[in-house]
This record gives C-alpha cells, structure tokens and sequence, in this order.
C-alpha cells in the first residue's frame, strides 16, 4: 500500500484497512505507544465512519444529509488516525514490521533528529463558558502533536486527548474546581519531548487564577 492507510480515497477500502488498524491498537494499545483511552477513542470514530459509509451504500436511502455525515465522519478519522501515526513513529520500540501491518508508511529517516522541545509558557484563560482555554509554547516543534493529560483532585491523571496546535480548550472542568493539573508531551516521527506538567489554580475571576510548573508525575498505560 504507497502510503499509510488514512490517505486511501476509496471509502470502502479506508474502512477495511482502518478496521485492521482499529483492532491492532485495541487488542494491545501499548506494544504502538498509545493506551487504552486512545484505542477506544479511534474505536469509536471508526465505528461512526463504518456506519456512515454503510448508509450510502444504499441506494434508496442515500441523500446529501448522509453524504455530508459520511464525509465528515472520514474527515474525523483521518485526522486522528494522522495523530496517531505520529505517536506510533515516535515510538522506538514499534518495528518497521508493526508499522506496516497496521497499514502505516514505513519511511527511512536520513539523518538523526533531535527531539522536539519541552512545552513551556503555559497560560490559560477562562472562557464565558466557564471552559479553560490552554496555550503554551514549544522549540523545534515542526510536525508536532501534543499528549495532553489532566488530573483534579485526588484522581489519577487521565489522558484527555492529542491535538496538533499548541493550544486547547477543556470544557469538561467542573465549576468550582479549585485546582486542575495538565501534562503535556510533544511528539513526531523522531522522537518525544520531555513530560512538562502545569498547575492551574481556579480562582473566582480571571485575575485570581494562576498557573505554576508542576514535577511530571509517572503516568499509567
């Protein structure tokens, strides 16, 4: 297959290699350098895309509103997918061999790179709608994407989501929250950066909310 699998324009043939892949990343999340959190995320999108492309199959039922579902459902995938083909390659213990049996493009590196940089300068804002708005810069951060963890309270932290731009919004802190803490790592095809941990300190207005750097805490798989 030239390419990784995500880059397939037939929609049928997508489903059939994002199937494969789906299954691999789930039946054993770490040997690709994921967890379990980002395989049941891919799980669910690929289900969402399946189904959608089923719809349209049918002739007698097919209309511009499925349509548009179904493009954007391959739209969702292959933009996570891309994601996670980043995590994967930067990921020293996944073999050419892995890589390719899940349907990703097997690339020769030329020449050794140095990792991406540490995120650092964190800031945050508070939304009208009561959602936190995360910024924060990085060097060498060409072809990034960024792991983003949160921990409130006594809980464990728990993997939010990967995002490719160096900001996010977290919509899902509850009101009242006094306090939030983030770990966020940049990764790409050559390598990982260091974990960079922040604390977010809730106030009642947003001068009153503050952000300190926090030593990264060993996270589970």
């Amino acid at each position: 297959m030239p390419g990784s699998f995500f880059t397939l324009r037939n929609d049928n043939a997508l489903v059939a290699a994002s199937a494969t892949f789906s299954e691999a990343i789930t039946a054993s999340p770490t040997t690709y350098g994921l967890v379990a959190a980002q395989a049941t995320n891919y799980a669910a999108k690929h289900a969402t895309f399946a189904a959608a492309v089923a719809a349209i199959a049918i002739k007698a039922n097919k209309n511009t509103t499925l349509v548009i579902a179904k493009n954007e459902a391959r739209r969702v995938l292959v933009l996570l997918a891309s994601d996670y083909a980043k995590l994967i390659d930067g990921t020293p213990t996944v073999t050419d061999e892995q890589r390719a049996a899940i349907g990703l493009n097997v690339r020769a590196i030329p020449t050794p790179a140095t990792p991406p940089g540490k995120p650092s300068a964190f800031k945050v804002t508070l939304g009208t709608a009561g959602n936190l708005n995360l910024s924060w810069k990085n060097s060498n951060a060409t072809g990034c994407v960024y792991q983003i963890w949160r921990k409130i309270g006594a809980a464990d932290f728990e993997y939010i989501c990967g995002v490719g731009a160096k900001k996010y919004t977290d919509s899902t802190v509850a009101a009242g929250t006094p306090q939030v803490q983030y770990q966020i790592q940049a990764v790409r095809s050559t390598g990982a950066s260091d974990w960079a941990m922040f604390i977010v300190n809730l106030g009642t207005s947003p001068a009153s909310t503050s952000v300190t750097v926090g030593e990264p805490a060993k996270l589970a798989a």
